[in-house]
C-alpha cells in the first residue's frame, strides 16, 4: 500500500497532520495523534477531526480531501507537470495522486508539505525528503 504524510506548516508550526493511503481501489486519509491532540480542524464538514479512517472523495478531486487536491497545480500546472513526467519517460495517466503529490513535496501552494511515509515510496529519482523528487525531476529537465 502506498502511503504519504500529510504535515502540516504553517502559522510557524509544523506537524504531521495525517496520512493518505492508496489502497488500490480508494484513497484514506487518517489523521495523526498529534493532530487530533492540537485540534486543529481545518475542514470540519468534509474531514472532520476524528480518529477514524476517511474515504470515498470525490473522484474530480482525484479522489483526495478537498483540502488535500486545493494543493495540487491548476489545469495549468498538471499539463507542464505532465510534459515533464514525459520528458522522464513516465506516462501521466500512471502517474497517481499521491506520486504526484510526493512530486510537488515541499512546493505545494499553502501550508501542506508532503512527504512519503517510507522509503519505499519512488517518485522518481528524489528518495524520501520532501521537493526531493520535483528539485531531482527540474533539475535534470534544465
Amino acid at each position: 500500500m502506498k502511503k504519504i504524510n500529510v504535515v502540516y506548516a504553517g502559522w510557524g508550526e509544523r506537524f504531521t497532520l495525517g496520512q493518505l493511503a492508496d489502497d488500490g481501489q480508494d484513497l484514506l486519509f487518517e489523521y495523526s495523534a498529534e493532530a487530533l491532540q492540537r485540534g486543529l480542524e481545518l475542514s470540519p464538514l468534509k474531514l472532520p477531526l476524528a480518529a477514524r479512517t476517511h474515504g470515498e472523495f470525490p473522484a474530480h478531486q482525484l479522489r483526495l480531501p478537498g483540502l488535500v487536491s486545493d494543493a495540487l497545480p491548476d489545469g495549468w500546472g498538471m499539463l507542464l507537470m505532465d510534459r515533464l513526467f514525459r520528458k522522464q519517460g513516465r506516462a501521466p495517466q500512471q502517474m497517481s495522486a499521491l506520486d504526484r503529490l510526493a512530486f510537488i513535496g515541499d512546493k505545494a501552494m499553502g501550508a501542506f508539505v508532503f512527504e512519503p511515509a517510507d522509503d519505499r515510496f519512488d517518485c522518481g529519482q528524489g528518495g524520501g525528503e520532501p521537493g526531493a523528487c520535483f528539485n531531482a525531476e527540474l533539475s535534470a529537465s534544465y
